[in-house]
């Protein structure tokens, strides 16, 4: 879980960054073509992460809870587990 956070907060860095720069100045070519590419591109990784989160909830309700009460780190992510459940 700690890579997967990981990467989904770079995800949203870059993507924040890009609309920042955008924002700056809208009617700039170029800093649109960056928005829309680094959109796209951010799009497509966050689709290869989706199996996670479908994975995980196939997982039976008590396994996780289980799981969740066995590990110290696993239960961090608690909030984020069963929200996403």
């Amino acid at each position: 879980l700690q890579a997967y956070e990981a990467l989904e907060e770079l995800i949203g860095r870059i993507v924040s960054y890009a609309g920042l720069v955008y924002a700056g100045n809208t009617a700039d070519p170029q800093r649109a073509k960056l928005y829309g590419d680094v959109q796209e591109k951010m799009t497509d990784a966050s689709a290869h992460l989706l199996f996670f989160a479908l994975e995980l909830n196939l997982i039976d309700d008590a396994a996780i809870e289980s799981a969740l009460a066995a590990d110290k780190a696993f239960g961090h992510y608690r909030p984020w587990v069963l929200d996403l459940r």
